[in-house]
């Protein structure tokens, strides 16, 4: 008898990306402001192209049946869904400069929802396959970033320079250096700043309770004060300090700019490094502690040879919500003067230009998708291996 194992999160991937074919493939706009018309799968693809994704589409199908009892099955599903998403860029690139008609003098070639929903069902799909190959080895990896891989080469190498996002990068080329560098440094140090204070913070409200009430409601509160009300609100007040004190001018301080930027995403920033620091203390085994106190080591000894160490994983991971969720923040700063690519997205929203929108949006995502790994790594790696196999078998016990 022959069992199937249906992955749902597969099989749901497989609906979407089939159900996209009903949607419009690309968008043919006579300008950049312009709603354009559609342009379906049929008119866009030619007939090869087409049948080749159905083709590869009804393959993931099959696979996604038995991918929950078949981890070869899995990985097939996952690269078939990366080879959809470097298709549909390929084709989308190429056929930008075909379907463009030559009386479009300023005609421009938009991405259309069925493009859009066909890749979300594709990386639906590839959730699914890391699932089953969780870990760190090379089938993860190319489930993972071998998409990603050839549309960055396709981007480098000009394949999609048809695209209309394409073409408003390359308008703003050095505005675009500019801003990348300008929220990686106003997203970077605020989460910096706030973990230079948030650490210390928690270690002494563990060791002082009578502290802990007060500073978690501070904290607390601000994060529940919308992010536009928060940056309006330091405006007056930085204003009157930089008007009353000269210097403070002098240093780029005042009620606009990257100041109250900084200001307000360290006090988002710092809510989950806090509190992690101060959970990840009050849940150390007792027992560690003692012993390391009947070794005859002092507190500042426990605290970087036990204590700091042991607490570290989950330290590092409120810094990684914090990253992401200020780097994710960091847009809105553009509001008051500060830069970032909340510039590219508050242009577009005022030009109605939705591709300039997608220019300040995508790195956006792509920063935060970046960093999440990066802090995901660097937490593996600082964790004591002791943890690490005890997770591992607490995991293989509940499966």
């Amino acid at each position: 008898m022959i069992r199937i194992y249906i992955d749902r999160v597969a099989m749901l991937g497989v609906i979407t990306g089939l159900l996209s074919f009903s949607l419009p493939f690309l968008r043919i706009k006579p300008s950049r402001l312009a709603g354009g018309t559609p342009a379906g799968w049929e008119e866009s693809l030619p007939g090869a192209a087409l049948f080749l994704l159905v083709v590869v589409w009804i393959m993931i199908g099959l696979l996604s049946l038995v991918s929950r009892g078949d981890s070869r099955a899995a990985f097939g599903a996952g690269i078939g869904a990366n080879l959809i998403i470097l298709l549909l860029f390929f084709w989308a690139g190429f056929q930008s400069g075909i379907l463009l008609p030559e009386e479009y003098t300023f005609g421009r070639v938009s991405l259309g929802a069925g493009f859009w929903v066909m890749v979300l069902g594709a990386y639906l799909v590839i959730l699914a396959a890391r699932k089953v190959w969780s870990g760190n080895n090379w089938q993860t990896w190319l489930l993972s970033w071998s998409a990603l891989a050839g549309v960055f080469i396709l981007i480098i190498g000009g394949g999609l320079s048809g695209i209309s996002v394409m073409e408003e990068l390359s308008i703003r080329q050095n505005r675009f250096r500019q801003e990348f560098f300008n929220h990686l440094f106003i997203s970077f140090s605020a989460v910096g700043i706030a973990t230079a204070v948030g650490m210390p913070l928690g270690i002494f409200i563990y060791r002082r309770k009578t502290w802990e009430r007060p500073v978690f409601f501070l904290t607390n509160t601000m994060q529940t004060v919308p992010a536009l009300a928060l940056f309006g609100l330091l405006i007056g007040p930085l204003a009157f300090f930089s008007q009353r004190f000269p210097f403070l001018r002098e240093l780029g301080i005042g009620g606009i700019g990257w100041f109250p930027a900084m200001v307000a995403l360290i006090l988002y920033a710092l809510l989950p490094i806090l509190r992690n620091t101060y959970t990840s203390f009050q849940v150390l085994d007792e027992k560690t502690v003692e012993a390391g106190r009947g070794m005859g080591m002092n507190s500042r000894q426990l605290l970087f040879q036990i204590q700091l160490p042991l607490a570290m994983p989950l330290i590092l991971t409120g810094i990684r919500t914090s990253l992401v969720q200020t780097i994710g923040n960091t847009t809105l700063a553009a509001l008051i003067g500060a830069g970032g690519f909340g510039v590219f997205v508050f242009q577009g929203l005022g030009q109605a230009a939705h591709d300039l929108i997608l220019l300040g949006v995508f790195p956006v995502i792509a920063l935060a998708l970046i960093a999440d790994k990066l802090m995901q790594q660097l937490t593996i790696r600082l964790t004591p291996r002791g943890i690490i196999k005890e997770e591992r078998g607490n995991e293989d016990g509940w499966q």
